[in-house]
């Protein structure tokens, strides 16, 4: 049901969400700059995302 309605917008959120999270793990593992927030939820039922800071 989920891919027979919303092929065309979830193939580019996957494409901006997979950008999001390859810079946020380069940043990371290369420890040359900060992280923006530790963890991002991503809802693919309707669309939407949450940004949740974890403190250490």
């Amino acid at each position: 049901y989920l891919l027979r309605f919303t092929q065309p917008a979830l193939n580019s959120v996957c494409a901006i969400v997979g950008s999001v999270l390859a810079q946020e793990a380069i940043k990371a593992l290369s420890q040359n700059d900060v992280p923006l927030k530790n963890i991002f939820l991503y809802s693919p039922i309707d669309s939407s995302g949450t940004v949740c800071e974890i403190s250490a």
